[in-house]
């Protein structure tokens, strides 16, 4: 299978200094691509990024586009 364009972000806590506490759901990494890939290539590189981030989650928003017939 083709992937034709991901985006990839890693959500995670940050230390406020102004508010003295951690703010929770802040975007820290941001990768993605309209160049695409085949799948057994992006598998491989959400795991790195998973394992580089300590990730614990994933979620998926995926959308197919169905092919159009010429008349």
């Amino acid at each position: 299978m083709y992937i034709d364009k991901y985006f990839i972000e890693v959500k995670g806590e940050k230390y406020n200094d102004k508010k003295d506490k951690y703010d929770k759901d802040v975007g820290k990494v941001t990768i993605g691509s309209n160049e695409g890939l085949q799948h057994r290539q992006f598998i491989p590189l959400l795991e790195e990024i998973m394992e580089a981030h300590d990730g614990c989650t994933v979620e998926f928003n995926v959308v197919i586009n169905q092919h159009e017939y010429q008349k």
